[in-house]
């Protein structure tokens, strides 16, 4: 493999991303962004689904709290494939660079898709993640919660320079 098998990888990926995203949701005017975040550091990975309603960045299972027009955001109906199609795709990218260990491997991606220009971003960390080994949920939720806060959706936020050594 080679770093254009990654980026090939990659581009897969994104594009299963996007549409599962995309198809979960429809052409809901309600929604204005899908972000992804996905994670690999440590042996772990982790990808979540988040979308932009009402000027809101949340998870897609809260969608309904958001929405005016709830559409089950919470039900397996929804959840399932969504989810599925998500990590399928994010397994198959941690393969490629499992079969490529030269490749420099980010720690995080964060994928954007705006609705309305159909333009696509995707933001890259290569950074720790934290300072000492902690639950991927928690430097997710750390990132949410800064990304809420903010508006920024990059990569590199809530990263650190360097691991505590212990």
């Amino acid at each position: 493999m080679s770093d254009a098998a990654v980026k090939k990888a990659f581009e897969a990926t994104i594009e299963r991303q996007i549409q599962a995203a995309y198809d979960a949701v429809g052409d809901n005017p309600e929604i204005s962004e899908i972000v992804i975040y996905m994670s690999l550091e440590e042996g772990w990975g982790l990808s979540v689904t988040m979308y932009r309603a009402h000027g809101s960045l949340v998870e897609a299972a809260l969608l309904d709290r958001v929405l005016r027009e709830p559409i089950g955001s919470l039900t397996d109906a929804f959840q399932d494939p969504l989810v599925g199609e998500v990590n399928a795709a994010f397994e198959d990218l941690l393969k490629a660079y499992a079969a490529n260990p030269d490749v420099d491997r980010p720690t995080r991606i964060v994928l954007t898709f705006d609705l309305a220009s159909q333009r696509f971003d995707a933001d890259f960390s290569y950074r720790p993640l934290s300072a000492e080994i902690d639950a991927p949920t928690t430097i997710f939720d750390r990132w949410l919660a800064h990304a809420q806060a903010t508006g920024h959706l990059t990569a590199d936020a809530t990263t650190v320079e360097a691991r505590t050594q212990e």
